[in-house]
Order: structure tokens, then sequence, then C-alpha cells
């Protein structure tokens, strides 16, 4: 059985990049990414006539633990990342590590407004991604997170360094 790590946050705090990092210091490991298991957008919630991307529903979770369950064999390190890493469905199996990952409004407000993958976002859009992390997002108590804010090299390596002991 592999070590699983899940990494969560707030939308632009470096998950993806976190995960990614240690899949190219790990051997045998494999990433997932809860942005390449979304619903085709028709199928997604909406929220004023956009589509809610920052809803659990817009996920396809049976897919999600299909890939889990078939990559489960296949590897020594197992990389759950995304929005939802602390939703219940997110962990059909027991996580060897969970690091949740913030950065204050302010910078989440400057990076989201340089964000070009989905064209103009309206502010209260905007507004409206921050806040939903908060319902959707935050890690349980139950999870034992390791939380880091304003993620940094140092922080890589003893995440690195905690997960190859």
């Amino acid at each position: 059985m592999p070590k699983i790590i899940a990494i969560g946050g707030v939308s632009r705090s470096g998950k993806t990049s976190l995960a990614f990092w240690l899949h190219q210091q790990l051997p045998k490991s494999m990433v997932l990414s809860q942005d390449n298991f979304v619903f085709p957008e028709h199928m997604i919630p909406q929220i004023k006539e956009r589509t809610d991307w920052e809803n659990p529903n817009s996920i396809d979770w049976s897919a999600w633990k299909k890939a889990i369950d078939s990559n489960i064999p296949d590897c020594e390190y197992l990389i759950l990342e995304g929005l939802f890493a602390f939703q219940e469905q997110a962990q059909p199996i027991p996580v060897t590590y969970q690091y949740y990952l913030s950065i204050d409004r302010e910078e989440f407000l400057e990076e989201r407004e340089k964000e070009q993958r989905w064209g103009y976002e309206p502010l209260w859009f905007i507004e409206h991604v921050w806040k939903s992390h908060f319902v959707y997002g935050l890690p349980a108590p139950s999870h034992n997170a390791t939380k880091y804010h304003n993620i940094s090299a140092a922080d890589y390596q003893q995440i690195l360094d905690q997960v190859t002991s």
C-alpha cells in the first residue's frame, strides 16, 4: 500500500506546485489532480449563470475513486491534490499525510485577477470562490492536516523529509 498524501487549500495557494514538486522528488509516485476529474461544464452546478467550479458536485467522484484504486498497486506515493482534498468522498482510503495550504485574502485576490484560464471573472464571483473555500475546502479537525500559510521552499523540503522518513 503506498503512502497517500492529500494536499488541499484555497485557489492559488500552491497545491498543484507542491504536488508536482513532490512527484519529481519521490520515486514511483503519482499525482491525481481534481482538476482532471471535473464533469463536463454543462453538468456542473451554476451560480448566477456562471459555472460553479467551487462546488464539490463539479467533481466526478466515481472516476476519482477508480483512478485512486487503479494507481494504488503501481506506486509508492499517491499524491491527491485539489480544492476538495478534504471532502469525505475525496478520501475513499486512509490518507497517510494531509497538508492544507493557505494564503491571505489580498494575495488570493491579486493572484486570481491575474488568472486568465476562465476569462473575465466579475468581482462577485472571485469573492464567491474565496468564500466557497471556507464552506467546502477546510480540513475537519479530525483530519489532523498540517497547515502551511504562504508555503515556501523550506516548507517543501520539510514535507519531503516527513513523507520519506
